[in-house]
């Protein structure tokens, strides 16, 4: 029976949505209405109108109104609850997404000197290095450095000449 309906209302639908001039719509009329008899249908099926539904009634459907709540918690719901008998739709949105989460906020850039980290000092007159690593910032670091120099003089690590560049041990027999 809903085979039946369904090649009625394809047929049916057919006949209105072609575009044809009067002749050629009554002759394929004709047409459709010899297909239902050959298949044993009643002919006359395509010229009764199809009932009409229930929500045909309403002519504009009203405009839908959003609210946008950030969710904290219950007293969210709660609030968000006062709207469920009126005309206004309820979403919801957070801070706490996979995005925040994956992305840093990016700072006011640190001063190279102020980083900790692994250090190399090359000495300008015989190209000598000294490499180091240190969890405070390089600049108190060079500051030991330099202590040391002041303190224990030419056994000091790193080398002198990289401390006080001018005054390489290795250069200081070559002209320059």
């Amino acid at each position: 029976m809903n085979i039946k309906r369904a090649v009625i209302r394809y047929y049916r639908n057919r006949l209105e949505t072609y575009q044809l001039t009067p002749k050629n719509k009554e002759k394929e009329k004709e047409i459709i209405e010899q297909i239902l008899a050959n298949n044993k249908y009643d002919p006359h099926l395509l010229t009764i109108e199809p009932k009409k539904k229930k929500h045909d009634h309403i002519t504009q459907p009203q405009k839908q109104r959003w609210a946008k709540f950030m969710y904290v918690g219950k007293e969210t719901r709660f609030i968000t609850k006062l709207f469920k008998h009126t005309n206004v739709k309820v979403t919801f949105s957070t801070n706490n997404t996979i995005s925040r989460h994956l992305t840093c906020e990016q700072k006011t850039p640190q001063p190279i000197y102020d980083k900790c980290g692994v250090f190399q000092l090359t000495c300008p007159d015989c190209k000598m290095t000294y490499t180091g690593q240190t969890g405070r910032p390089f600049k108190t670091r060079y500051k030991e450095h330099m202590r040391d120099f002041s303190v224990r003089g030419v056994r000091a690590v790193p080398p002198l000449c990289i401390i006080h560049p001018g005054i390489c041990l290795r250069t200081e027999g070559k002209s320059r």
